[in-house]
């Protein structure tokens, strides 16, 4: 994926499950809850100058002392 903007998703901007040679660059990811990409399962992905910015927390989300609210720009391998 080259040259593409995506912006104010009410989830995760994108996410790459249990795949190989992934190509992406000169992209842009703005305004997701709570992560702006998540992979997990992934090899040889090549992550060239992309932004990820303004990720937000999730509304109505209430953490209590057993959990948390998670996020982050790009999560790899740490979503589960």
């Amino acid at each position: 994926m080259t040259n593409s903007t995506f912006h104010n998703g009410l989830g995760w901007g994108h996410n790459i499950f249990d795949s190989r040679n992934i190509l992406m660059k000169d992209n842009i990811w703005f305004g997701f809850r709570p992560f702006g990409g998540v992979w997990d399962n992934v090899n040889n992905i090549t992550f060239d100058s992309n932004v990820i910015a303004h990720i937000v927390d999730r509304p109505n989300y209430v953490s209590t002392d057993w959990s948390l609210d998670k996020k982050a720009g790009l999560a790899v391998c740490t979503v589960g």
